[in-house]
C-alpha cells in the first residue's frame, strides 16, 4: 500500500457493530469505531417535529415515525430498552474519526439531513444512500459534490438472464445520474456484471455480508470496493490475514 491508502475493500459497519450492540445505537458506533471499521451504515427518518433521528423501521411500538414527536419516538424506544439517538449525536460521535453512509429511509426532509451534516463533513467521507431514487436525486441537485449511492435488492424469483438484464439496466441508470456508489444486495452477486462498471467512477458494495468464508471470497473479488457487515470485528481480521499472508 502507498502512505495512507486505505485497504481494499472498504469494511462498512452496517448499523454500527449490530453483532456486539444494539443496532442504530451510539454504542454500536463507538464499538465499530473503536474496531477500525472504514465506514459506519445509519438509517435516518424525520419525526413529526422535524427531528432527524437514527433508526432503521418505520415505526417504535407500532408507532410511525413520521408521526410522532421526536420526545414520544424517545419514550417508546426506552420501554424496549433502546436509545434512539439523533443524527446530530451520530455525527458528532462521528466527526474526525470515520466515514458515513446515511441512508435515508424515505424521501422529503433531504435538506433537513443536508443542513446537519454541512456541519460535521463539510467535504468529502460522507455517502447518501437511499433505495429511493426521488432522495438520491436531491441530494445532488442541492449539493452537485456529494457522493450518493441508490440501493438495490434483489425482489422476487425472477430467471437468471431476466435478472441479469434488470440489475444492467439498474446500474446504467445509477450511473448516467452521476452515483459514485451502488449497494447492492448480496443476493445480486451473481448477476453483477464482470467488465460493465467504470471501476475507477464507481463504487461497488455489497450488503450485507456476515459469513467468514463469503467475506473472504469478495476480498479477492475486484470489483468489490466495500463490503457491509454486521461484524465489522471479524472482517476486518479477514483482511489483515489477507494482507499478511505471503502472495503464494
Amino acid at each position: 500500500m502507498n502512505g495512507g491508502e486505505v485497504p481494499r475493500p472498504l469494511i462498512v459497519a452496517h448499523r454500527g457493530s449490530s453483532t456486539e450492540a444494539e443496532e442504530n445505537t451510539l454504542e454500536a458506533f463507538r464499538l465499530a469505531i473503536d474496531h477500525g471499521a472504514d465506514m459506519i451504515e445509519c438509517d435516518v427518518r424525520r419525526t413529526r417535529d422535524g427531528r432527524i433521528i437514527v433508526h432503521h423501521d418505520p415505526a417504535v411500538l407500532s408507532h410511525t415515525i413520521r408521526s410522532s414527536d421526536f420526545r414520544d419516538v424517545l419514550s417508546h424506544g426506552r420501554a424496549i430498552g433502546r436509545d434512539i439517538p439523533l443524527l446530530e449525536q451520530v455525527l458528532r460521535l462521528c466527526h474526525g474519526r470515520i466515514a458515513l453512509d446515511l441512508e435515508l429511509k424515505e424521501p422529503g426532509y433531504e435538506m433537513d439531513i443536508l443542513n446537519l451534516v454541512d456541519r460535521f463533513f463539510p467535504g468529502g467521507r460522507c455517502v447518501f444512500s437511499s433505495f429511493s431514487r426521488i432522495a438520491v436525486d436531491r441530494i445532488r441537485r442541492n449539493q452537485p459534490s456529494r457522493l450518493t449511492g441508490n440501493i438495490y435488492k434483489k425482489r422476487g424469483s425472477i430467471p437468471p438472464f431476466i435478472a441479469r438484464r434488470l440489475l444492467e439496466h439498474r446500474l446504467g441508470t445509477s450511473i448516467r445520474h452521476g452515483d459514485r456508489w451502488i449497494f447492492l444486495q448480496v443476493d445480486l452477486l451473481p448477476f453483477l456484471p464482470p467488465d460493465s462498471l467504470p471501476r475507477d467512477q464507481v463504487k461497488v458494495a455489497v450488503w450485507t455480508v456476515n459469513s467468514p468464508s463469503l467475506i473472504e471470497q469478495l476480498m479477492g473479488d475486484g470489483r468489490i470496493s466495500a463490503i457491509v457487515t454486521d461484524d465489522p470485528g471479524l472482517a476486518l481480521a479477514c483482511r489483515r490475514q489477507r494482507q499478511e499472508d505471503p502472495p503464494f
